[in-house]
């Protein structure tokens, strides 16, 4: 997910200021809490150089730089700031999710501040590329494909099918793929 922000007042260390992304609606323990930050050059400043630093956030009030902390009950990420934003200044955050299981619309996804008196608000939502939706399908747009070795008359033919699951296939459950419609 990639979330892009800004204040208008700072977010300071000082305060143990954070921000909280809430209604990450049944995502799943990210394999990695990582963050990437940049910061955006302002239109005014666009191609002169810029020497501001990205947004340094951690899991933790001091904790270890470009980490979040991940709270499964209320499905959130917490960020705290580890140096003081620029009011006005826009940054993006991008960090790492497992999609939940199952199909589901894009949920409602809120910011909110602490240590700050800003209260929670909407994110607005990439039409084309919206957060945790997962669609119905089991294969994706252009999935399952397949070839053959020859085309020649009673040649030895080697039948090869590609496909690329949504959902994990496990063994141990009795999950099997039929494939029908052969003759000759």
């Amino acid at each position: 997910l990639t979330v892009t922000l800004s204040t208008t007042t700072p977010l300071t260390k000082a305060a143990n200021a954070s921000f909280v992304v809430s209604g990450l609606l049944n995502a799943k323990e990210p394999p990695a809490r990582s963050v990437v930050s940049t910061a955006i050059a302002p239109p005014s400043l666009s191609g002169c150089p810029f020497d501001i630093p990205p947004l340094l956030v951690s899991e933790s009030p001091g904790g270890p730089p470009n980490t979040f902390f991940w709270e499964e009950a209320t499905t959130s990420a917490h960020f705290y700031v580890l140096e003081d934003t620029e009011p006005g200044q826009v940054y993006t955050l991008a960090f790492n999710l497992t999609n939940p299981l199952a199909q589901q619309n894009s949920p409602l996804v809120k910011v909110e501040t602490r240590g700050l008196p800003i209260g929670s608000l909407l994110l607005s939502k990439d039409p084309d590329n919206p957060p945790l939706a997962v669609t119905a399908g089991f294969f994706p747009f252009g999935y399952p494909i397949i070839g053959q070795s020859s085309p020649l008359p009673s040649a030895n033919n080697l039948i090869t099918v590609t496909f690329r699951a949504t959902v994990p296939l496990f063994p141990a459950t009795g999950t099997f793929i039929t494939m029908s419609g052969f003759s000759g």
